[in-house]
């Protein structure tokens, strides 16, 4: 008690990747190679100011791959503190999509 609102409030970065699988075994992967982070790992990004997480998580897929996911499934939560930011990722799974499947500036996708 006596903790006042403004103590309680942290900056928080809203992440997310989804995992993309066909149902033959075969799982979509970015080879990202223009942020903070290079290296092979599923399609995602930053959740924009004001949008959902839901939105976000399609909206980057588009973005990196060309494709349209469709009921992508939360599948967890990943979360940790780094430079007075508290960064959290949601993680999806999708199993339908559609569209041709096209690389980006983000990287390849294979």
């Amino acid at each position: 008690m006596g903790e006042t609102s403004e103590k309680r409030l942290e900056k928080v970065r809203f992440m997310n990747m989804c995992m993309i699988q066909d149902g033959r075994g075969n799982v979509l992967a970015l080879d990202k190679v223009n942020d903070s982070y290079t290296g092979t790992t599923f399609p995602g990004g930053h959740v924009e100011p004001g949008e959902l997480f839901f939105q976000s998580m399609i909206r980057e897929v588009w973005e990196e791959t060309g494709l349209t996911i469709e009921n992508p499934e939360f599948r967890g939560l990943y979360h940790w503190h780094k430079d007075g930011v508290h960064h959290v990722i949601t993680l999806y799974r999708a199993y339908t999509f559609y569209g041709e499947l096209e690389s980006s500036d983000e990287g390849r996708v294979y």
